[in-house]
């Protein structure tokens, strides 16, 4: 019975707050402020009637049509030749292949220096000539010796 007392009063302490703080808020009147502004619509008052029709659509001059395409794009002559497309094609294909491990040797490419850096594994002479034998074995023979970089690992 003591605990129906204690919670009863609690209840009606809790309704009594809730009831004097919603009778402050109407007695004050005070509104909360949007942020931003109404919008009001207003009716247009201007209705644009048009006065007149258009008249007969402009025909295309005959003697504006050019009839030559022009020789000249603005593009300069492609200059490279097949051996050199042979090159940056089997260059851009190793590189998209890159990191190669093989048993003798491991390739990576050096952004920096513009190179394939070729890491030999246990015999430099070995590890060098099972490179190249992989090299043209693989189809990367047009691509010149001075791209490669070996060292000894």
């Amino acid at each position: 019975m003591n605990k129906i007392k204690i919670l009863s009063s609690v209840l009606l302490a809790v309704v009594i707050v809730i009831l004097i703080s919603g009778l402050v808020f109407f007695i004050n009147g005070k509104k909360i402020k949007p942020l931003y502004p109404p919008i009001t619509v207003t009716p247009t008052l201007v209705r644009v009637i048009p006065t007149s029709r258009p008249s007969a659509v402009p025909s295309i001059q005959e003697d504006a049509i050019i009839e030559e395409i022009p020789e000249f794009t603005g593009a300069g002559p492609d200059e490279t030749t097949e051996t050199e497309r042979k090159q940056i094609n089997q260059a851009f294909d190793l590189r998209s292949r890159l990191p190669v491990v093989e048993s003798q040797f491991s390739i990576e490419y050096d952004y920096q220096e513009y190179v394939f850096v070729v890491s030999i594994l246990g015999s430099f002479q070995q590890g060098k000539a099972a490179f190249e034998t992989w090299r043209v074995n693989q189809g990367y023979g047009d691509i010149p010796a001075e791209k490669f970089v070996f060292k000894q690992m």
